[in-house]
């Protein structure tokens, strides 16, 4: 775009491509990828308890986003993802932390095969 007025000097050309820059971060947007991934679903998973006894297989209600599930309904609680994720020792699996309000927590696999309650 060519600018009439005021001739074009090396502090206005910095002024401008600074604050193009600047407009074009602001305008972002959220890949389509992520909008389109978060997922709701009703699993059957095995369910592990503090001292590592299980507890049964049991229905829980899971949202997953494009990497995993970030909120879980489970035994009468909601639980979100803390931003905590690692691997279960034993099996190897990877895991992501989930937490109420009143901070109960649980590890649940990826694919919300499997929790160990916290």
């Amino acid at each position: 775009m060519l600018r009439q007025g005021k001739p074009m000097t090396l502090i206005r050309a910095r002024f401008d491509l600074a604050s193009g820059r600047h407009s074009a971060f602001m305008e972002v947007r959220k890949p389509l990828l992520e909008k389109a991934m978060n997922i709701h679903q009703t699993l059957r998973v095995q369910v592990t308890d503090t001292n590592q006894r299980p507890r049964g297989v049991m229905t829980i209600e899971a949202e997953f986003d494009h990497l995993g599930p970030y909120r879980v309904q489970h035994d009468g609680h909601t639980y979100w993802f803390t931003g905590k994720s690692g691997t279960h020792r034993a099996s190897g699996v990877a895991t992501r932390e989930m937490a109420t309000a009143d901070d109960a927590r649980l590890w649940i696999t990826l694919g919300g095969t499997a929790i160990w309650e916290d």
